[in-house]
């Protein structure tokens, strides 16, 4: 019996001491994992942030390029019908807007809605321009028509737009 409370005197203090070296082991590791985890969590919401922050300058940028003035003054004018300034704009719009495309990922739902709906009401003016004139005419007539037209809306759809993800983007960032 001596012995078993010798042998037992000497493993009980040592079975303590283990645990509670376990005990605080275990929750150092898992307080070390949870700063981690925040860390990796905290880098993602700061790539995230960029990104998003990233896709809404590139759609400002989409509806600045393609304003009518905007959009004009890149063509050569003077060398073209109506039928080819139609056709080279309805083209430049679509190559922006397919190339801007991914940002609706990064975007609201309502923003990408309205980006949509002034790319579309854009298309809706060049071709209601186009058919104002014989498409042998010259595109300055065409171009000015357009221009007259933009300038007359009230809110264009584009300025709608751009509104909107400057008070999107000053209320969520």
């Amino acid at each position: 019996m001596d012995l078993l409370l010798t042998i037992l005197g000497f493993t009980l203090p040592s079975v303590i001491m283990f645990l509670a070296v376990w005990f605080v082991l275990k929750k150092t590791l898992r307080n070390e994992n949870e700063i981690l985890a925040f860390e990796l969590k905290k880098q993602n919401n700061n790539k995230k942030f960029v990104t998003t922050l990233q896709a809404y300058e590139r759609l400002v940028l989409f509806l600045e390029r393609t304003q009518p003035k905007s959009i004009l003054m890149r063509q050569n004018l003077s060398k073209m019908n109506c039928l080819e300034l139609q056709s080279i704009l309805l083209k430049q719009i679509r190559e922006e807007f397919e190339h801007n495309v991914i940002q609706q990922l990064y975007v609201s739902r309502e923003a990408w809605s309205l980006v949509c709906n002034a790319k579309e009401s854009l298309v809706k003016l060049i071709n209601l321009s186009a058919a104002q004139y014989e498409t042998s005419d010259a595109a300055i007539k065409m171009a000015e028509f357009m221009i007259k037209s933009y300038s007359e809306l009230a809110n264009s759809p584009s300025d709608v737009a751009i509104n909107f993800i400057r008070e999107e983007v000053q209320s969520n960032f």
